[in-house]
């Protein structure tokens, strides 16, 4: 009869024993050398008439090796069933089965070792207790005209015209690798660059005032364009990133078309526009609109914050402990991506906070029922494709956003994704409604700041 025993190593990680008799594994390997002699094809006999003994002579060896890890294996699940344990992964042979040299001749008792680690009990902080920082950003006037300006320009209407004048242009150009004197290097391309007057410097702007299509001008690329500009210039005409030179590099720009690009005035045609299915009739209406969108924004961006505080605090005060060992050992040998001990040494920390993190997710959505429906995975992709194409949904799109939605439903990658996404929402969501937060008013540029700097570390 077989027997199971256990011996701790450390916290969480045990050698599990596993001994089987001939009474637990001979009878099966009986049975297989019986199929194996029904199913032979060996010349001098007739199918199903060949001797056991000769299919014992030939694969008795790995049938009986086979027959005694089968054994040995189910006799481990059946005791972690019996036991209840939940554990990390699989089972780790301590040695190497592949190199078990066992006799079918002369059946004896056989004891085969593994390496466990056991999922720890996690305990939660209490939420009631918990009181963490939440901003709040103001918005400003300031910030409302800004939108308004952005609305009016994202609407605007493109005029050519004959001269570039000091602001608003939208400028065709070609841009030439030249000399000091204008003169076009030799093999150097004409590349077509569209250039907008805000990406130029007050003293490169003033260069191009009054010029029309057809002159040109010799300008430093260093000098003529915004430093936050430059990376784009960089790419237009095809220079590398961050290289040392680039910023005097001269070229020959030419004027080919010139643009001015007029805002859409305030009004009934702007309101249509920008919101096809809400009522706006006036400069006040819209001017609420706008500033709930900015709050709706803003509280989406603390909201954030607010989440990633939430995940802090839990990292740093669920009691979680970890077989560290047996998962080091379990990255070298027992995944399908097997790592070096180097890199298990490198990598091994933050897949450790990894691991924490989903077990203790797994907890809070388990001990509050915290679930994803289908409905709610493809209500995910619908707003998806608004989000990404900037929309807001009217009845003629339903139908093709239905289609897409569907057809990513049966996409098995997205939907993981997609449930993975959703259920981190409700967890945090359903974690902020447990704590108290201290709401701190701040102004969006300190905000701003605030987040970089987070990002930073």
């Amino acid at each position: 009869m077989a027997t199971v025993t256990t011996q701790n190593l450390s916290n969480l990680h045990q050698v599990v024993s596993v001994s089987v008799t001939p009474d637990d594994y001979q009878p099966a390997f009986n049975l297989v050398l019986k199929d194996y002699a029904k199913k032979a094809n060996i010349p001098g006999f007739r199918k199903g008439m060949v001797p056991t003994g000769l299919i014992k002579k030939m694969y008795g060896p790995a049938l009986y090796n086979e027959e005694v890890i089968k054994t040995v294996e189910k006799e481990l699940v059946n005791y972690l069933k019996a036991e209840n344990l939940n554990i990390f992964g699989q089972p780790l042979p301590v040695n190497d089965f592949s190199n078990l040299q066992l006799d079918c001749n002369n059946p004896i008792n056989y004891t085969l070792d593994f390496e466990i680690g056991v999922r720890p009990t996690i305990t939660l902080p209490n939420f009631a207790t918990v009181t963490l920082p939440l901003s709040e950003v103001i918005i400003t006037n300031d910030m409302l005209e800004k939108e308004v300006a952005h609305l009016q320009k994202q609407y605007s209407t493109k005029e050519t015209v004959t001269e570039i004048g000091s602001e608003g242009n939208v400028i065709d150009t070609t841009l030439t690798a030249c000399d000091d004197n204008g003169n076009i290097i030799e093999g150097a391309v004409a590349y077509d660059a569209t250039l907008q007057s805000s990406y130029f410097t007050p003293v490169g702007l003033q260069s191009l005032i009054g010029k029309k299509v057809g002159d040109t001008l010799t300008i430093t690329l260093g000098e003529a364009f915004d430093e936050k500009d430059l990376p784009n210039i960089y790419s237009q005409v095809k220079l590398p990133a961050n290289v040392e030179g680039n910023a005097t590099a001269k070229y020959l720009l030419e004027i080919e078309k010139i643009e001015v690009d007029t805002p859409m005035p305030i009004g009934e045609e702007l309101f249509k526009k920008a919101f096809p299915n809400n009522a706006i009739t006036t400069e006040t209406e819209l001017n609420e609109r706008l500033t709930e969108d900015l709050k709706s924004y803003w509280q989406s961006q603390t909201q954030n914050e607010l989440y990633n505080n939430i995940y802090k605090y839990l990292i740093e005060n669920t009691t979680l402990q970890l077989p560290d060992t047996f998962l080091q050992k379990w990255m070298e040998t027992g995944r399908d991506k097997k790592y070096t001990s180097e890199e298990v040494q490198e990598e091994y920390p933050s897949f450790k906070k990894g691991l924490g993190w989903s077990l203790i997710s797994d907890e809070i959505c388990i001990n509050n029922n915290i679930e994803v429906t289908k409905e709610e995975i493809k209500n995910y992709a619908h707003n998806q494709v608004l989000q990404y194409m900037g929309m807001q949904l009217t009845d003629s799109m339903v139908g093709w956003i239905n289609d897409y939605a569907n057809k990513m439903m049966n996409d098995k990658k997205y939907v993981e994704e997609a449930h993975n996404k959703i259920q981190l929402e409700k967890l945090f969501g359903y974690v902020a409604t447990q704590i108290k937060t201290n709401v701190t008013p701040i102004d969006v540029e300190d905000f701003i700041k605030k987040e970089q700097e987070v990002q930073g570390e």
